[in-house]
């Protein structure tokens, strides 16, 4: 860097642009109200893809993706069955 201002604003900001990576990717895994679930592992890698992106930080970040599986017993009202839901 041609100054030690520049420097210290530079990494500033690259700060910044880490940190807000860092929260687009926890709030991944928090379900919202009219944001569409992530089910697949494809899903997953593109939308990390496309946060790693937009803040410039995809040489930063080594993204591992763990996808599981969990299958519930949906409860049924009356004389109906219940049956299991992935």
């Amino acid at each position: 860097m041609r100054s030690f201002a520049i420097q210290k604003t530079a990494e500033k900001h690259l700060r910044e642009r880490i940190q807000k990576t860092v929260d687009a990717l926890e709030q991944l895994k928090v379900p919202r109200r009219g944001k569409k679930k992530l089910t697949s592992h494809f899903e997953w890698l593109e939308t990390c893809e496309a946060i790693l992106n937009r803040y410039k930080t995809s040489g930063l970040f080594q993204v591992d993706i763990q996808t599981k599986r969990v299958k519930k017993v949906q409860k049924r009202y009356r004389d109906r069955k219940a049956r299991i839901v992935e």
